[in-house]
């Protein structure tokens, strides 16, 4: 069965593809967003919002429900060797969980008649002159005038594309990362801990919850592979590097495995296809770039299929900001490595 009711079908329901989905929508285009999960999750993974970020949530009209769920002047707390060094306070950024953000973006979507259609994975994609046919697993197409794959690194819409996803992965530069609780540590600070030898832990309060974001570097095995986050893990890394007593990260809802990956898509668009945000770039976290640039991209493809630029200008604009985002978020990541070898500085040398 073919539903040829979208004019523009967006695959994929994460900040990038929510954002793109209603501003199409405000723009009075009928809009489609797809996503092969079961349904959203509850996972902090982006958290930092930017001027840029912001702007983009501000047209969309969701600036002000956003800035009353984050925290704007979150304080950084810094460790070394176990001791408290320093407190400072870096305007300009809004902290708040991705999974807040994408919840605020979905009630706006349903407020523009819209909504996201999930258990929708796409596993084949074919266009002609008038339009592009998605096809489900079970069979089932979806008929649209443009696709935009925004699914993240691993883009199932790049692949399918056949664009290339050119760059290269750092082994050697990883990180575990998860949500967890920590009873008795403050809230009102992002506490940093890093460590003569190199090492690091971070727990960022996610606002509103009693949830932090855990950073860390990781457990190595005798062969100095890294090991995979577990809850005893992250235990075992806090008490290495936090060195409070008392204090334990517990009940991890989420926990992943970070890499430095710094790659960028050869093309943005084939055909009437397009990608944007990760699905289009990724690159070092330093400075929290990632999500705001997904954003910017949202904002610029929407403008291209709404008539105001051209696909064309989309793709040559876009593609000139993931190359710059590449660099910039390189040198941004040196100068965190660099910096935290110091006492008393921590993240805010990649900021700004």
């Amino acid at each position: 069965m073919t539903d040829t009711s979208a004019g523009v079908l967006v695959v994929g329901a994460g900040p990038t593809g929510l954002a793109l989905g209603c501003e199409l929508a405000r723009r009075g285009i009928a809009v489609r967003v797809v996503d092969g999960r079961d349904g959203p999750h509850g996972e902090s993974r982006g958290k930092t919002l930017n001027a840029a970020g912001l702007a983009v949530l501000e047209q969309l009209g969701v600036a002000d429900r956003i800035r009353a769920v984050g925290n704007p002047e979150l304080v950084f707390r810094k460790y070394f060797d176990g001791e408290h060094i320093d407190d400072t306070v870096v305007p300009g950024t809004l902290f708040i969980g991705q999974w807040q953000i994408e919840d605020v973006l979905r009630r706006r979507l349903a407020e523009l008649g819209g909504s996201v259609e999930w258990g929708a994975r796409v596993a084949g994609i074919a266009q002609d002159a008038q339009g592009v046919t998605a096809t489900l697993p079970d069979g089932r197409t979806i008929r649209a005038e443009w696709l935009a794959g925004c699914d993240g690194g691993g883009s199932t819409v790049r692949r399918l594309l056949g664009i290339p996803f050119e760059g290269y992965t750092d082994e050697g530069q990883s990180m575990v990362v998860g949500d967890v609780r920590a009873p008795g540590l403050s809230r009102g600070f992002w506490h940093q801990w890093f460590t003569s030898d190199g090492g690091a832990m971070m727990l960022c309060p996610i606002p509103g919850t009693d949830v932090f974001q855990l950073q860390s570097s990781p457990e190595t095995d005798t062969e100095g592979r890294t090991l995979p986050p577990s809850a005893e893990g992250f235990r075992r890394l806090f008490d290495r590097h936090a060195r409070m007593p008392g204090i334990r990260p517990v009940d991890p809802s989420w926990m992943s495995t970070w890499r430095v990956n710094v790659r960028m898509a050869g093309r943005l668009r084939e055909g009437r296809a397009f990608l944007a945000g990760d699905a289009a770039h990724v690159h070092p976290i330093a400075g929290g770039l990632g999500m705001n640039t997904g954003l910017q991209d949202a904002a610029a493809l929407a403008r291209a299929l709404g008539g105001e630029t051209t696909p064309d200008v989309y793709e040559s604009e876009r593609l000139a900001a993931a190359a710059h985002l590449l660099a910039d978020s390189t040198e941004r990541m040196r100068r965190v490595v660099t910096a935290t070898r110091t006492p008393g500085t921590g993240t805010e040398a990649g900021l700004g």
